[in-house]
């Protein structure tokens, strides 16, 4: 069992919570939101941050997708590729 990180968080007088080493926290938030600007200064200000951009167009998830050969799936890719589409000409 990996070691515990060096924080720990207190959750109440009998329990202490930590995150081992080989767990990633990975969390998303939208920056367009406005109203929590104080809450993503705290973020910003505890944690670090960098963005992942999505793989759908590439050559590995369009290999994965071919030899899927799922109705339903490449419907959804269709839907969300479309969808994306839009929001780059409304630019």
């Amino acid at each position: 069992m990996a070691s515990p990180q060096k924080y720990l968080i207190t959750c109440s007088k009998e329990e202490k919570f930590s995150v081992p080493k080989n767990i990633y926290i990975i969390g998303m938030m939208n920056t367009a939101d406005r109203s929590l600007a104080m809450l993503d200064y705290a973020f910003r200000i505890s944690f670090a941050f960098f963005e992942i951009k999505l793989g759908f167009e590439t050559l590995g998830f369009r290999e994965y997708r071919m030899a899927l050969d799922n109705e339903k799936f490449n419907l959804e890719y269709r839907i969300q590729r479309n969808i994306k589409q839009e929001q780059v000409l409304k630019k």
